[in-house]
């Protein structure tokens, strides 16, 4: 896949904690061998909270880009090192946002999406809902959209593009409405226009078609409502349940302890407050479900 010419890095090291000591993984082998016959190709990371020695080690194995959710202490002890930084939605917090404005580190981090559903992504914007939130929390218009143009070209190797001038290629947007700043008039890609607002004119998409095995790859087994029953060894009364409690800012979750009630042997969780996850195998290898809070 190195060989094709829009393949342009790895795309995310998630493996974080057990790369940075003594292994034997297969991503640790095949970051030894981009370190040997490929270095500085773009290799992006996923680390969560590691900061110090831990960083320093994941630093070292040439993964140099980040965009996952962090404290302040976090981003700094990133750029300090050397580290591109990613902003993605629910890094849009002002200290953070405050903190690159202040020392003037736009050349070392860009806005970008991640875990965005699709229905968000259709229903209120891409890339340009981001930087447009960071507008309105104060970053600045121009260097907003620097961050999303010309920085991440630029840590991508994208050298023949985000910047309009000679030998770049032609893609920008052409803004009219200041209330909403980057809700795009015109859009010119390759120096023709492929959209238009006032007509809806938009670039024709041809439909695509995945091979048809890949329609029949998930086999998920029958399930039925007994399947949602969780029993325990009590008849009557309560019990405490170990739940997680999701978090609409952030993506860390916490342990949360809620007490349900029990009825013929049977949890309650309807009326807790609670969802229930059920997680299922659904390649048809295994015939056993699991249920977990």
């Amino acid at each position: 896949m190195l060989g094709k010419k829009d393949v342009v890095c790895v795309g995310e090291i998630m493996n974080y904690r057990e790369i940075i000591r003594e292994n034997h993984l297969e991503i640790t082998k095949f970051l030894d061998y981009l370190r040997q016959e490929h270095p500085g190709y773009v290799i992006e990371g996923h680390c969560p909270s590691l900061v110090d020695l831990d960083l320093a080690k994941f630093l070292y194995l040439g993964i140099n880009g980040d965009h996952t959710e962090h404290t302040l202490e976090e981003v700094k002890q990133r750029i300090e090192n050397g580290m591109f930084f990613e902003i993605q939605d629910k890094m849009l917090k002002p200290e953070v946002l405050s903190y690159i404005c202040e020392n003037h580190l736009f050349e070392y981090c860009s806005f970008v999406t991640d875990d965005t559903m699709a229905d968000v992504l259709y229903e209120q914007g891409h890339l340009n809902t981001v930087v447009q939130k960071a507008i309105e929390m104060g970053f600045p218009k121009e260097q907003a959209i620097y961050c999303a143009t010309y920085t991440p070209c630029q840590r991508m190797h994208f050298y023949d593009r985000g910047v309009i001038a000679p030998g770049k290629l032609a893609d920008f947007i052409l803004l009219k409405n200041p209330a909403k700043l980057l809700e795009p008039e015109t859009v010119f890609k390759n120096g023709i226009s492929i959209y238009k607002k006032e007509d809806r004119q938009a670039f024709p998409v041809e439909p695509y078609a995945f091979p048809e095995d890949f329609y029949h790859s998930v086999s998920i087994p029958e399930v039925t409502l007994s399947d949602f029953d969780v029993k325990v060894p009590v008849e009557e009364g309560e019990v405490t349940v170990r739940a997680m409690e999701v978090h609409p800012d952030r993506t860390q979750t916490t342990e949360k302890l809620v007490t349900m009630q029990v009825k013929e042997h049977k949890i309650c969780w309807q009326e807790s407050g609670c969802l229930l996850a059920m997680v299922l195998e659904r390649h048809g290898k295994m015939e056993i479900s699991v249920m977990d809070f």
